[in-house]
């Protein structure tokens, strides 16, 4: 794990440091979603369903401290509602899933797959032969 993320940069940043990106990160974001109710207007797009992604790992995980969820909440509070927001419109049962951990409470029965009859070898060399034989 720790040469993954020095590959990617952050194991070779300090906890400070890391910190100071994601202040960063979160002030771009929050710039960016300004007071529209999604990111590029009032419809939702892949954009939005990312960022409310790494939005749910940082709001709703627990973090090694709280110096940058403060931090959201004190500076990028839109971020915060529209994090809910999507949570309660998107994900009625947050709650429910996140206690029982069922992420699909009423699984659906996966059909049966199709039995596929095999040729047997014999069959299926003399019918390459057959392919490869030139013609006159």
């Amino acid at each position: 794990m720790n040469q993954r993320l020095q590959a990617h940069g952050y194991g070779r940043n300090t906890q400070d440091e890391i910190e100071e990106i994601l202040r960063k990160d979160l002030k771009a974001l929050s710039t960016l979603l300004g007071d529209k109710p999604f990111f590029f207007g009032p419809t939702p797009s892949s954009f939005d369903s990312t960022a409310f992604a790494h939005l749910a790992q940082f709001f709703a995980c627990p973090q090694p401290n709280d110096v940058v969820l403060k931090f959201a909440e004190l500076n990028t509070p839109n971020l915060k509602a529209f994090f809910e927001r999507v949570k309660s419109e998107v994900w009625a049962d947050w709650e429910e899933l996140g206690r029982t951990l069922a992420m699909n409470p009423e699984p659906t029965p996966i059909p049966e797959l199709p039995i596929v009859n095999e040729v047997p070898k014999e069959e299926e060399d003399a019918a390459t032969n057959a392919e490869l034989k030139p013609t006159s």
